[in-house]
């Protein structure tokens, strides 16, 4: 069952607590970003106009997270997909045929919700095995201590605010997903973090393999951007 907008904003707004805006995420409201439009924009059937203000927003960086996600920060580091573009995110909606699965009516839009919960504050006793968020309805998706511990390493965070749950079940290709919004208010980063798993046996591994891809050819990058920054600096009289 696909949730209509309407009943996405309806079942979002009755999760607001009464306070959230203690803590105003700027970005969000710099680009007139609604939960209704960050819903449509996960559920991977987004007009191009609001996908791009979206995508913008996540000044902080995006991960993509399989549900089995090695937990060390070279491999984190690797998941980060800072900058993702307009092109990189309507190839994703074609080739994860998630965009499909929308059209077709075949996505289950399950958790749509904003939150105001500070990390710090977050009982020592919730956490089990450095665990800190598990799905609500694929207890597989789960996010770990740590990976907000790299996340406030590298952008110099002091302190990470959940600000917004989603989570989907695309039928079509049998995956599961859920993004995590997190706000640095000491330096008004807003970063994203989703965890998946497929169940598909014929498009999961196929994912991977072109997510091995992203990687080598992003290094290829780095390593080419690095020589020619080299030889300039030593051709500089």
């Amino acid at each position: 069952y696909m949730m209509s907008s309407s009943e996405l904003r309806a079942n979002a707004m009755a999760t607001i607590p009464s306070q959230r805006s203690v803590h105003d995420d700027a970005t969000s409201s710099q680009y007139d970003l609604s939960i209704e439009d960050y819903s449509h924009l996960h559920g991977m059937m987004c007009r191009p106009s609001v996908a791009k203000r979206a995508l913008r927003s996540f000044n902080g960086g995006i991960l993509f997270l399989s549900h089995d996600y090695d937990r060390t920060t070279k491999s984190l580091g690797s998941r980060d997909f800072t900058g993702v573009t307009m092109f990189m995110y309507y190839l994703l909606v074609f080739f994860s045929f998630t965009g499909l699965s929308t059209l077709l009516n075949q996505t289950a839009f399950l958790v749509a919700q904003e939150e105001e919960e500070i990390i710090s504050e977050k009982n020592e006793s919730e956490k089990v095995n450095g665990v800190l968020y598990v799905a609500q309805h694929n207890k597989e998706l789960q996010l770990h201590e740590c990976t907000l511990e790299y996340i406030k390493e590298k952008t110099n965070s002091k302190s990470l605010i959940l600000k917004r749950q989603f989570e989907y079940h695309f039928r079509l290709v049998n995956l599961s997903v859920m993004m995590l919004h997190f706000y640095s208010p000491d330096n008004g980063l807003l970063h994203l973090v989703e965890v998946f798993q497929f169940e598909n046996s014929i498009l999961g591994p196929l994912v991977r393999k072109l997510l091995q891809a992203w990687d080598w050819g992003r290094t290829k990058i780095r390593i080419l951007r690095s020589n020619q920054s080299a030889q300039y600096k030593i051709k500089e009289p």
